[in-house]
């Protein structure tokens, strides 16, 4: 299922600035070890299954250093408890830049506490000075309240369905970033590995 934003202003935003104790930053690339256990949740009630991770680290690592990328974390109590990938593209069909947010979870024990609102409120406004005009964003048809939180947010589903084509094994492990993707041309790939 997939979610337009709109520029409404959400009345969280006002509720959320009030917080002390959850601050909203990018994040480095001394967080992925406490984005790892994030992101499996993410793949868990997708029902996805993910390579090793050592394997998604070093993907986390790569789109923390790429300038098309950005994970936006929630941190409390010295924990990042939240995040979202941010992944900016071209639109043609815009004329412009877009935005694609990814992977978005808050741990259990953060959610209604501000966490989520913050954390949107943040990457939300990172997109727009970044001169974006959409954002987008993809979610599990059977998580309810999400797209009840991303829809009092302004995001409308759209009628659109995200179809997969799996060209390599999921857990082949020269498919993250080898010589083997995209017919192991060191110029396709080179740049991406560690």
């Amino acid at each position: 299922m997939m979610f337009h934003a709109s520029n409404r202003r959400s009345s969280f935003l006002a509720k959320e600035n009030l917080l002390d104790d959850i601050a909203v930053r990018l994040a480095t690339v001394t967080d992925v070890p406490e984005l790892l256990p994030l992101i499996r949740l993410v793949a868990e009630s997708s029902g996805e299954a993910l390579p090793s991770e050592a394997d998604v680290a070093r993907v986390v690592r790569h789109q923390i250093e790429d300038e098309n990328h950005e994970y936006v974390v929630a941190e409390a109590e010295g924990h990042v408890v939240g995040c979202v990938l941010v992944c900016y593209s071209l639109s043609a069909w815009a004329g412009a830049p877009c935005a694609m947010f990814q992977d978005f979870i808050v741990d259990k024990r953060w959610r209604n506490r501000g966490a989520g609102s913050t954390m949107l409120a943040y990457a939300r406004d990172r997109a727009r000075i970044k001169g974006c005009v959409r954002i987008d964003l993809s979610i599990h048809s059977s998580l309810e309240s999400a797209k009840q939180f991303f829809r009092h947010w302004g995001f409308q589903r759209i009628d659109r369905e995200i179809m997969r084509l799996q060209v390599a094994p999921p857990n082949r492990q020269d498919n993250l970033y080898g010589n083997a993707l995209v017919g192991g041309d060191p110029k396709l790939t080179g740049k991406l590995q560690s």
